[in-house]
């Protein structure tokens, strides 16, 4: 079997739902795989910021909004994974991808598939080729604060966890993720993982 042939396996394998006709990029909550529809239903999003207080003023590091995988755990089994860069602009449409680190957005299958490259993870837009554009209206980058907006487009590239580098790298023959117009309106908890 082709490493490449393995790897439309695997990713064919990875859409719980499967994939079927085109994405419709005006609709909410949009997930493209390769040109075709990818079907998947997230639990409901959580957001968590990052951060340390000094005296009276809170000092954010990040900002991570988690759409899950929809059974139930302890702690939200991204699904669908947001960081945001606490400080950007409100009201401004914000590139991010590859060259640029404003955000990165990444989506992992509910179980890591084995192929000869390495174990096929999920997808990711800082990897060559991911891009994506999205929106603040929001963002009080605090505990008990608010974080609203939305990713208008992203594009993520496939990526595997190769043993003999122990990292993450992308896949050799490219699979891209696409979303459309996710939307995210939610209170800010204290990350449990600071």
């Amino acid at each position: 079997m082709t490493i490449r042939r393995a790897i439309r396996l695997a990713i064919a394998a990875a859409a719980i739902a499967g994939c079927s006709n085109k994405p419709d990029p005006s609709r909410q909550f949009e997930l493209g795989l390769d040109g075709g529809r990818y079907l998947w239903q997230p639990g409901p999003a959580v957001a968590y910021v990052e951060g340390n207080e000094y005296g009276s003023q809170y000092q954010a590091r990040g900002i991570q909004v988690i759409f899950p995988m929809q059974h139930s755990t302890v702690r939200p089994i991204p699904g669908l994974d947001i960081m945001i860069r606490p400080g950007l602009p409100v009201g401004c449409e914000i590139a991010f991808g590859d060259t640029c680190r404003a955000a990165t957005v990444s989506f992992r299958p509910s179980s890591a598939i084995p192929l000869p490259e390495g174990t096929f993870i999920g997808w990711g837009s800082d990897y060559s080729g991911g891009a994506g554009t999205m929106v603040l209206e929001i963002c009080e980058a605090r505990p008990g604060g608010r974080i609203k907006g939305a990713i208008r487009h992203a594009r993520l590239r496939s990526l595997v966890y190769d043993q003999l580098k122990a990292d993450i790298v992308p896949s050799a023959t490219a699979s891209y993720l696409e979303l459309w117009n996710w939307p995210f309106d939610l209170l800010l908890a204290d990350s449990p993982y600071n």
